[in-house]
Formats: structure tokens, sequence, C-alpha cells
């Protein structure tokens, strides 16, 4: 820049610097004027070259800010970096946002600030981890806000090193995931209304499996029951007189005698009375009989390692339903010579074991019928878990377990599992 004005600060320095010079300078000739000249020109144009370079270079260096402000600043999650003491020593705007309050008011203030009450114990856990163990983390918290609803958010989190390796800091990513857990909410309700109508329906389906056991019972069988008497005496008669309708009527008797057992059978099925008299035990022992009766090529085990006062009351009916199904399955599909039935009690666990030694089935290419679907939904309904397990050519296992002390639990899901 020119010193017209003679206002230039640094053309003055230099001129007092020239000043100061001692010895006599020797005078330029024309031509080495010209060389001073054209060196002079050279140089000036390599200034503006540079000039323009760095003209350039700060263009791109904006650029890179705005770009930076535009991935930083309004990226679509909150970024904060925090000291080893958790507090906040950097924030984006979008942070900011998701917490309510100016960015500037973020500085040095401990994250735990906004974190909801009953997340503070999770937090430390998580915050210790980070440093025992480097690498990224992930938690989810429940953070309050300055201004409006509290908010559940996904945490990201990085340890950041220094040169030497130590750790100084954490770099956090913040992720809004209200609506998400609202919507896992939603779903939960929605799977408790229809395990509470589930178990509505398979109460009222007992209440009316029984009812009909007993109507079976009070009218048909004791119909059964009068007749037989009575036309059994007739027949008696009929015989000693050598009646020609004697033989033709004990046809007719063991008729209804078969309806009888048949009667019996049913009610049996329906809802054995010997299920709410006794109790499950005796009535599982008494299911193994009547296989084996009806079966009697395939034998049966029945081992129970279990009082009746171990096994709550709310899971016997389950565990009859699911015996007296996994039975029928098997005689009806297993093809095989064996079945067995385990009841245990151990710790605070009841474990109930069906299985035979049948062609069984490959898993990934079937899919559940009726009766397994029915024993999963009356084990999950009653609080238990309830595993298949089958192998062509080697059998099937149905296993049903549940937690003595948490028996109306909310569904705890069916494992498949292939052995």
């Amino acid at each position: 820049m020119s010193d017209r004005g003679g206002k230039n600060p640094l053309r003055k320095k230099a001129e007092k610097i020239l000043s100061k010079g001692t010895e006599p300078r020797q005078k330029i000739s024309s031509l080495d004027s010209e060389k001073l000249i054209h060196e002079l020109q050279v140089h000036q144009i390599e200034l503006e070259m540079q000039n323009d370079e760095l003209r350039l270079a700060q263009e791109e260096i904006e650029k890179s800010r705005r770009k930076y402000v535009n991935l930083y600043d309004f990226a679509p999650v909150g970024y904060f970096t925090l000291d080893k003491e958790a507090v906040i020593i950097e924030a984006n705007l979008t942070g900011a946002g998701l917490l309510g309050v100016e960015r500037t008011w973020l500085y040095k203030t401990p994250f735990s600030a906004f974190i909801m009450p009953e997340c503070l114990s999770l937090f430390g856990k998580f915050w210790r981890n980070i440093f025992e163990n480097p690498g990224r983390k992930s938690r989810e918290l429940r953070l309050k806000r300055k201004a409006g609803d509290p908010l559940w958010v996904g945490l990201e989190s990085m340890a950041v090193e220094a040169p030497n390796g130590n750790l100084i800091g954490i770099r956090v990513a913040l992720m809004d995931i209200t609506e998400q857990k609202r919507s896992e909410e939603a779903l939960r309700e929605s799977e408790k209304r229809l395990q509470d109508l589930s178990s509505q329906l398979l109460n009222i389906q007992e209440l009316e499996r029984k009812a009909i056991a007993i109507e079976l019972h009070d009218r048909l069988l004791s119909d059964l029951a009068g007749l037989n008497l009575s036309l059994g005496g007739k027949i008696s008669t009929l015989e000693e007189t050598g009646h020609p309708l004697g033989p033709d009527l004990r046809k007719l008797l063991k008729i209804i005698q078969r309806m009888m057992q048949e009667t019996r059978g049913m009610m049996n099925r329906l809802r054995p009375s010997i299920l709410d008299e006794l109790g499950v035990i005796p009535a599982i022992q008494g299911l193994c009989r009547e296989f084996e009766e009806l079966h009697p090529h395939i034998g049966v085990e029945c081992k129970i390692e279990a009082k009746e006062d171990e096994i709550p009351d709310s899971i016997k009916v389950a565990i009859f339903r699911v015996a007296q199904q996994a039975m029928a399955n098997s005689a009806q599909h297993g093809n095989g010579t064996s079945a067995k039935i385990f009841l245990r009690k151990s710790l605070d666990r009841i474990e109930f074991i069906v299985e035979d030694n049948g062609q069984g089935f490959n898993l990934e290419n079937i899919k559940m019928g009726v009766g397994l679907q029915s024993m999963r939904e009356r084990v999950q309904i009653s609080g238990g878990e309830f595993q298949l397990e089958s192998k062509k050519g080697q059998g099937t296992t149905i296993r049903a377990t549940w937690s003595c002390s948490k028996q109306k639990s909310p569904i705890s899901g069916a494992k498949i599992v292939v052995v």
C-alpha cells in the first residue's frame, strides 16, 4: 500500500530503519535500476498471485466452516463433548434444542442436571463403563427439559483420548426416541390387553367345559345309568323265563354301557373331576393310565418329582391341558413306541416335560398347528416359557417352565429350539 497520506506505519518504520544505515549507499546504475525494477515487478506479480491463493484459501476455509456448521450445529442428532467429570464443554444447536435451553447456558453445566432421577444410577454405571472399557457404548435414558415434557433419548458415546493415550473426555450423540418409546409402550399395552382377553377366553372356555361335563354327568350319564340298571333287571327276568327278546336286549344293554363309557371319557377330556377334587398330579397320573388303555402299543412313563401343594393353583390347569394335548399329538402324529412325562420342582421353578421317541419333524419346515399354538398360549398366559424341541427321526420334546414367584407376569415369549 502507498503512503500518500503519510500515515502508513509500516512505511514509516521501514524508512526509519533505512535512515539508520551508516555505510554510504552506492549509486545505482541504469542497468542495475532496470534489473531492480524487473525484480520488483516480478516480486509484485508473485505477491499478487500469493494474495489470490490466500483469498481462494480463505474462501475454502469459509466453505468448510459453513459445511462444519451445517454438519455439526444443524445435524439431526445432538452432539455433546463432556469432560472427565461429565460436565458439558461443547454442544451443537440440535443438542441445546433437545434440552430446551440456550447453547451458551450449557457450557460447564453437569450433564446429570438433565437426567431424570430414576435414570441417574443407570447413567452412573454407563459413565464408569466408558472409562473402564473404552469403546463405543449405547444407553437409553430419560432426560428432563427446561420447558416441556421429558424425552427419551438414545445415547451413543465414545471416549476422547489425549495424544498420550489418556482419556480426557467423552463425545456423546443424542437421538430423540420419544415417539419410538411411546409406540413400544402402546404395543406393550396392546399385548397386555390381548393377554388379558386371551386369559379371559381361556377361563370362560374352562368354565364352559366344566359346565358341559357337569351336564353330561348329571343328565346324560345319570339317565344312561338309570336305563342301564332298569334294563339290566328286566333282561335278567326275560332271560330267566327264556323269552326270545332277552339276547337282543342284552346287545342293546351293551350299547348303553358303551355309551356310558364314552360319556365318561368325554367328561374327562372336557374337565376331569379329579383335577378339581384331588389336584393336577392325580389328574396327570389318571391321564397316563387312560392313555395306556387307549394306546397299548405306546409305553408311558410318568415321573412326578413335586408335591401337590408346591404347584401354584394358577398353573395347574395349564399343566394338565399341555399334558392332554401333547399326549394326543404323540398318539396321532408321533408314531413312536414310548412317551414320558416329567413334572418336577427345583428351587423356585416348576418344569413340565412331555417327550416321545416318534418320527419328529423339522421345525424350520413346519407351521404350528392349533394344538401346539394352544399349548404355547396357555403356558405364556399363565406366565411361563414354552419350548418345542424336535428333529426328524429323533422324537419331540415339549417343555414348559414357570417361575413360582412370577405366575402372572407379562408374556415372556415362546422359544423354538432345534436340537
